[in-house]
């Protein structure tokens, strides 16, 4: 692509589409396979004028241009932050909304530490989950619904924690007396809590604590939620 090229002997009112072109959706696969896009600025700028006012003037429409699209970019964000769709360009710079704001994310797994590994599996698998990695250090579980994971991981010793592993059911009454019936010890018994939840407690070998609840609609979508308008 070449942008003209402002010559010196040619008053400025002359210039003849100095506006250089921007170049953006470069195609690229993230590390976790799903396909992106990454938003690149390509500037092509040629040899500058030889004339000092020239030059300026090059460098200021250079800049201003640069700035347009930078706005340009921040304003196409906000749209996709208030859920509005982006139409994307091959001549303009346009950002990829679901993946620069995180709407593509998911929750994959998560990992608490676990001062024996074998105590962990069978209280987890007690709990219901299925075992799928394990090892001397490590174990991972998935769930009989949805595609998140847990897993814990072998520490030498314990260290305070205030992390809460929630698990949802439909009937936390029911589910809490068919634990209770295998033998799994509660530290709270169903109750209704001031946030809407009705949460049973306990903790695992570790310490780690773990809430088993029902919410409903209020799960994601309690009366005090922002609103994005």
């Amino acid at each position: 692509m070449i942008i003209p090229v402002v010559q010196r002997k040619k008053k400025i009112e002359t210039l003849r589409k100095a506006l250089p072109r921007i170049q953006s959706v470069v195609p690229q696969e993230d590390r976790n396979g799903l396909k992106g896009k990454v938003v690149k600025s390509i500037l092509p700028i040629t040899k500058a004028p030889k004339c000092s006012l020239c030059r300026v003037c090059f460098r200021a429409i250079t800049v201003l241009l640069l700035l347009l699209a930078s706005i340009k970019a921040s304003l196409a964000l906000r749209r996709s932050a208030k859920g509005e769709k982006t139409t994307y360009s091959s001549r303009c710079l346009t950002p990829l909304p679901n993946m620069f704001l995180g709407k593509m994310m998911d929750l994959n797994q998560v990992t608490v530490q676990a001062i024996n590994i074998l105590a962990s599996i069978k209280f987890y698998e007690r709990l219901g989950l299925m075992l799928i990695v394990e090892d001397e250090h490590y174990a991972r579980f998935e769930f009989p619904k949805g595609n998140s994971t847990l897993s814990v991981h072998h520490a030498t010793e314990s260290k305070l924690s205030n992390t809460v592993i929630y698990f949802e059911v439909s009937d936390v009454v029911k589910t809490v007396s068919e634990l209770k019936a295998k033998g799994v010890i509660f530290t709270q018994d169903p109750k209704e809590e001031p946030w809407l939840w009705y949460e049973s407690r306990l903790q695992d070998p570790s310490g780690n604590e773990v809430c088993i609840y029902s919410a409903g609609e209020n799960r994601k979508n309690p009366p005090w939620r922002l609103s994005r308008t």
